[in-house]
């Protein structure tokens, strides 16, 4: 997915785990516009990790996906945050899409 962001142009921050990631966020968080990440994570997972950085920064466009399919309970736990729902296999139009209404947004 990275590769891919970065083939269109897009400057890509990656981590290998959720507390990695939010370290990592908490350090650049001036420069994100867009976090995507995994429900399922070793350490933090994806929801605790969004719900960090959005509290943190409220303009920030939020991803979760998931290959597990995102069950109701998921879905209503993160129902106060504005965030994109991504099903594994993700199509890279999807992402480019995702990404490219995210540079455009006001929020």
């Amino acid at each position: 997915m990275a590769r891919i962001l970065e083939q269109l142009g897009h400057r890509v921050l990656q981590a290998t785990d959720g507390e990695q990631a939010l370290q990592l966020a908490q350090e650049r968080l001036d420069e994100l516009d867009v976090v995507i990440s995994d429900v399922v994570m070793p350490g933090l997972e994806g929801p605790e990790l969004i719900r960090a950085l959005y509290g943190r920064k409220p303009t920030l466009r939020l991803a979760l996906m998931s290959g597990y399919g995102l069950d109701d309970w998921l879905v209503s736990r993160q129902s106060d945050l504005p965030i994109v729902w991504l099903n594994k296999p993700i199509s890279v139009q999807s992402l480019a899409d995702l990404v490219e209404q995210a540079s455009r947004d006001d929020r």
